[in-house]
């Protein structure tokens, strides 16, 4: 541009010299020729030959005008500018000569740098038509830096935040669930639900109460199922809104409407506030298992296990949508279902297995025993299988636990290998990993209740009834009461972390483990006499024949936090815990005569009656 203007300002001083006369020959410079007047341009455009890479001005008579009275008088491009005649444009001094060389990938795509839109000629993954993709490196594939690529796993209609372009990402802070978005509403769960940084921020949602130290500060509540004969609790699950549903054999007035309900297995559904929303009669009350009910992802489906069935029911009305018969091997004549529990969108069912003596009675006891895994889909469909067996004795089931990935299993062994080296003789604490293979496995002992944090960190509790080794530590522990109770917890690996004994005079027992997503363990049981739970004192002693217990535990260290009795007359005890989204513990048991519940209301039975309470205020 500077030359054109230098020529422009030479042209402008050679406007000041006289014009040649008409009749002049031609000039002796060599630089203008003689021109009929009609020939000779009368404005710049008269001179315009149609190219881009010259430009022109109409000055006849000048040294340099051609036969038109026209100069030549360079490009429209700047100095570090080169002209592209074929495309039209000025490119940079750094774009290439060669055309060749301007698309040096070959995706159709030219060089920023030359007035196209490649922003990478070095690779043909990257250009306008190419889709963004979700990948660590946050590699711009379309060469847009707004754009976010990657699939919506959980189909919420917002992008992983792990899929960045550049630092353009993705605003889904949890793309496995679709309650988590960053459209979604704050509730007071422990957990970033709008993906906007903040946990639990002002005005988090609670279903009742308000939200302090990411829990639903609310009163507690407290309701009483009794009927003549023993109340046993089955199984207890909570949902994302705060519904809890129960699995109990018990029977009366359950809806509190004047009618009285005759004695069955029950699956009854109360609301945050304790008001039943329905019941429904499970199946005759010897085919329900001692062990759990489980709730699908989506709050829908509940699984309860009936001998050797596993019966859906609908979350909303209690109705039943489905069964299905397990089915084993033929050598197995005995197939029950043990526990059921949720692992992501996946059921997880826990079934014993047993074979008998082909030669004995039907009275002789089985030869041979193992335990079946079994993932089932909402449909309960049967997704695969795992069955645990030793080349000779039993292997029985204990305990389980999940999360959204992981399985962990107590099981009892003879010498067995499951896949990471020889194991001894005894119970073993494994975890599997979502196509049933393991992940990891250690010894243990004694081993009752099992919870699995959403790290994959396992926390286990247990009793000793004798001198007591631990498989995982050095030292022994002779027993105070019979038996006395511990808690031990595992990292992510199986890495063993720290161990905490509880004794007294009496027994002690830890019935229930769960973690509260707030940093604590969750933990219920019974004892008779006295138990220790330092640095809090102890506990006891017992008013009655046995007390109940539920509290916070450290999940740094296994130290109780705070911990609170249940008493009375009788025996009381929890038998299933489970925490509420909203961080409320809900615990159902039973107790036997008078019992104070954590209302400080006494009650009375003279059979054991079953009590759920609702905790949100520790």
């Amino acid at each position: 541009m500077t030359r054109r203007l230098a020529l422009i300002a030479l042209l402008l001083v050679a406007c000041d010299e006289p014009t040649p006369p008409t009749d002049a020959g031609p000039g002796m410079d060599g630089g203008g020729v003689d021109a009929a007047a009609s020939d000779l341009c009368a404005r710049d455009l008269d001179c315009d030959e149609g190219m881009f890479c010259t430009e022109h001005l109409c000055a006849p008579g000048h040294a340099m005008a051609d036969a038109r009275g026209c100069v030549l008088v360079g490009d429209p491009c700047g100095p570090s500018e080169a002209c592209d005649e074929l495309g039209m444009r000025c490119l940079p001094a750094e774009c290439p000569e060669d055309p060749a060389l301007r698309d040096a990938d070959e995706d159709g795509h030219e060089l920023v740098a030359c007035g196209g839109d490649d922003c990478d000629d070095t690779t043909a993954n990257r250009n306008p038509g190419n889709a963004e993709v979700c990948d660590a490196a946050g590699i711009d594939e379309d060469c847009d830096p707004t754009t976010v690529g990657g699939t919506d796993a959980d189909g919420d209609g917002a992008i992983s935040a792990a899929c960045c372009n550049g630092s353009t990402c993705g605003g889904d802070c949890d793309d496995s669930r679709p309650e988590i978005r960053p459209t979604a509403t704050e509730q007071c769960n422990a957990i970033d639900d709008n993906c906007d940084g903040a946990v639990d921020e002002d005005g988090a949602f609670c279903p009742a109460g308000t939200c302090v130290a990411r829990r639903c500060r609310a009163a507690n509540w407290e309701t009483v199922f009794d009927v003549v004969g023993a109340d046993l609790t089955n199984g207890l699950v909570v949902d994302q809104r705060g519904n809890l549903y129960l699995l109990a054999d018990t029977g009366g007035d359950l809806d509190r409407d004047g009618l009285v309900e005759a004695r069955d297995q029950y699956l009854i559904s109360l609301d945050p506030d304790a008001r039943v929303r329905w019941f429904s009669v499970v199946a005759s009350r010897a085919f329900v298992r001692r062990s759990n009910v489980a709730l699908s992802e989506d709050g829908a489906i509940l699984l309860v296990p009936l001998a050797r069935e596993v019966v859906a029911f609908s979350s909303a009305d209690g109705h039943e949508t489905m069964r299905s018969t397990i089915v084993a091997d033929a050598r197995w004549d005995y197939v029950s279902v043990d526990d059921v529990a949720r692992r992501g969108d996946e059921f997880i069912a826990a079934v014993s297995l047993a074979q008998s003596d082909p030669d004995g009675g039907i009275f002789d006891p089985p030869i041979r025993r193992a335990v079946m895994v079994l993932r089932l889909d909402s449909s309960l469909s049967e997704l695969g299988r795992r069955v645990v067996e030793a080349e000779s004795g039993f292997v029985e089931f204990n305990a389980m636990g999940t999360n959204a990935s992981t399985i962990a299993l107590a099981l009892s062994t003879p010498s067995v290998d499951l896949g990471t080296g020889s194991l001894p003789a005894g119970q073993v604490l494994v975890t599997l990993e979502p196509d049933l293979s393991t992940r990891w496995a250690v010894p243990a002992g004694g081993l009752t209740g099992l919870a699995v944090a959403g790290d994959g960190s396992v926390a286990a509790v247990g009793s000793f009834s004798s001198t007591w080794s631990p498989p995982w530590t050095t030292g022994s522990y002779a027993v105070v009461g019979a038996p006395d109770t511990f808690m031990a917890a595992f990292d992510s690996l199986g890495e063993f972390r720290w161990m905490n004994v509880h004794q007294g005079p009496g027994f002690d027992s830890f019935q229930g483990v769960a973690f509260d997503g707030r940093d604590n363990l969750v933990v219920s049981g019974l004892f008779s006499g006295e138990m220790d739970v330092f640095p809090r004192g102890r506990l006891g002693p017992a008013e009655g024949e046995c007390d109940a217990f539920y509290g916070l535990w450290s999940v740094l260290d296994g130290r109780p936090i705070v911990v609170h009795t249940i008493g009375g007359s009788g025996c009381e005890g929890v038998d299933y815990m489970s925490v509420d989204p909203f961080g409320a513990v809900v615990i159902a048991g039973s107790f036997l005569g008078t019992a104070t519940l954590p209302s400080s209301t006494s009650y009375s039975s003279t059979d054991a009656a079953l009590f759920v309470a609702r905790i949100s205020d520790f």
